[in-house]
């Protein structure tokens, strides 16, 4: 759990080990590939990382009300989950750009378009189509589903671990900086007076 003492310090090299310790937890997230199939239901908004680790999943599904932002330029930080890759190869450069330098909000249908999601359901009835459509899957044979599943990232796993491997070194030198802490303080101070 992040200290507010460890990040508000006045010794810059307190903030800077403190950094460089939840950076280099970061780099766990280095099975990219995992084998079993991975749902993602989104009953809301899904910002910075929850947006960016969506292509990652085998299934997406969203609530008509569900929302999808990564605005980490906007509190002087860089993309992560892959998203780096994942996003310009689903949606385009030009698309991937809008939102992760300018972090631009889709809606749910918006990205159900760009292929940020699979489907999108009504508000009302959400839980009941997801919960049909994982029952529908968890009838299928485990060993076909890890096998299909593995056809379709072996193309992409090495891309997948090198994105991932840059964007947690960018991230450590960020959260690693004076200027970072900084960035971040700031930020968080806004939405503390909003």
């Amino acid at each position: 759990m992040i200290e507010n003492k460890q990040l508000t310090s006045k010794r810059p090299e307190r903030q800077v080990r403190f950094s460089v310790r939840v950076t280099e937890s970061s780099f766990r997230f280095k099975d990219i590939v995992f084998k079993k199939p991975i749902i993602a239901a989104v009953n809301g908004p899904a910002v910075g990382l929850g947006a960016s680790i969506l292509p990652l999943c085998d299934v997406v599904w969203a609530n008509e009300k569900a929302c999808f932002q990564t605005p980490y330029t906007t509190f002087g930080q860089s993309p992560d989950g892959c998203s780096s890759f994942t996003f310009p190869k689903m949606m385009g450069e030009v698309f991937a750009n809008e939102m992760l330098l300018s972090g631009q909000k889709l809606s749910a249908q918006e990205a159900c378009k760009k292929g940020l999601v699979s489907q999108v359901f009504w508000p009302q009835t959400f839980t009941q189509e997801v919960m049909i459509r994982v029952k529908e899957l968890a009838s299928c044979n485990a060993v076909v589903l890890e096998e299909s599943k593995g056809l379709l990232r072996f193309n992409i796993k090495t891309e997948l671990e090198q994105a991932n491997e840059r964007e947690c070194t960018l991230l450590k030198n960020i959260w690693g900086s004076v200027e970072g802490i900084d960035a971040i303080l700031k930020y968080l101070q806004k939405k503390i007076e909003y």
